[in-house]
């Protein structure tokens, strides 16, 4: 059993698939703004794009970063921002979200659970705060598996500043775990990847369509994979 050593891992789309819950978002958005589902889901995906490459150039404030991401959707979907907020709080709370959770992620942290090894939850944030996340998390069982959680507009900072896993360090200790980071896992090439090695730790691109070719990066500082199923071995946390 491995002891004294912790994960922290990114959530949407690492955890869980963030496809499935723009889906459920886009029929809730449809209710509440009146336009079809298709149509709410392609502007949906235009806003995630455009907050994905605001991000990307350091143009969100990090004050104030859902009420910006807010802002680029309602202009999407051409809905105010009242109707953006009630649309993604029906989809967290009526909404079906079992089935959200990939299943190689499940199997992962269930593992390390098993192997006494606590795993926190770093993750940026777009039309939702950090609660919403957390809410949802509860909802598929894997709150329960997480020992604590850090969400950008808590901190007000962005992965991939090194500071944002600092901070999951410091949440881990106020968890009472004691342990040390050795790896982050998460599914963005530039801010889990290159955000993980740049803050010290190894970093795990956890890369489910095959973007990129599997392996060890940077003197094995980094690792492509395409599942999280087998994150134990890889990291060399099982002993025996």
């Amino acid at each position: 059993m491995a002891r004294g050593v912790a994960l922290s891992v990114d959530v949407w789309n690492t955890l869980l698939s963030t496809e499935k819950f723009f889906r459920a978002l886009s029929r809730s958005l449809s209710a509440v703004v009146g336009v079809s589902v298709p149509e709410a889901l392609e502007s949906v995906n235009r806003a995630y794009r455009r907050v994905k490459e605001m991000r990307a150039r350091g143009e969100l404030d990090p004050e104030r970063i859902v009420e910006q991401c807010i802002e680029v959707l309602a202009r999407e979907l051409g809905a105010s921002r009242e109707d953006v907020k009630r649309g993604v709080a029906r989809a967290v709370a009526l909404e079906g979200l079992d089935d959200l959770a990939f299943e190689d992620a499940v199997h992962a942290l269930v593992e390390m659970r098993d192997m006494g090894v606590p795993v926190v939850a770093v993750s940026n944030v777009t039309f939702w705060p950090g609660w919403y996340t957390r809410l949802i998390l509860e909802k598929t069982g894997l709150g329960e598996l997480l020992t604590a959680q850090v969400y950008a507009d808590e901190v007000h900072m962005l992965k991939p500043n090194p500071r944002m896993f600092l901070r999951a360090r410091e949440a881990l200790e106020e968890a009472g775990a004691s342990a040390e980071i050795i790896a982050h896992v998460g599914d963005d090439f530039r801010e889990d990847f290159l955000g993980a090695m740049m803050a010290g730790l190894r970093g795990v691109l956890v890369d489910r369509l095959g973007r990129y070719e599997e392996g060890s990066y940077f003197h094995g500082r980094g690792c492509v994979v395409r599942s999280m199923s087998r994150l134990a071995e890889l990291l060399e946390l099982k002993q025996g």
